[in-house]
């Protein structure tokens, strides 16, 4: 299992760099490459931990998937809340993903603010509820 802590810890930083770079892209005013690194940050630190925890990396690209699956498996309540509490938020997220890589879908600066915001809202509470032992 080392080598699944340090391919989770690469992913753990690379999750960060995916936030932060949709950050600078929301400077640059490039708002679907902000909501797509967003959610492609989100759902890489998922599956660090989901990695790191259970032991596998999840084959979904789906956000309220790997919060749930990580609630479940891990019994922590407070992650199955936020999902069904934050549905559409999550679905959102989700949905930037798959619109700013196949469709041609204006993002607008309001679209990016609320993809960066979800996604941190997320690592946040994924950080403080899933911890080591």
């Amino acid at each position: 299992m080392v080598g699944s802590v340090d391919e989770a810890e690469a992913l753990s930083a690379r999750s960060v760099k995916f936030i932060n770079l949709a950050s600078t892209c929301l400077k640059q005013e490039v708002y679907d490459l902000a909501c797509f690194n967003a959610q492609q940050g989100t759902q890489m630190l998922l599956k660090a931990l989901t990695l790191k925890k259970l032991g596998y990396i999840p084959r979904t690209h789906g956000i309220r998937e790997l919060v749930g699956n990580l609630g479940k498996q891990l019994n922590l309540q407070e992650l199955s809340e936020y999902m069904k509490a934050h549905r559409l938020e999550l679905t959102a997220l989700e949905d930037a993903y798959i619109s700013s890589r196949y469709f041609v879908k204006e993002f607008t600066k309001d679209d990016a603010e609320e993809c960066i915001r979800i996604a941190r809202e997320v690592v946040q509470l994924v950080q403080r509820t899933v911890r080591d032992p």
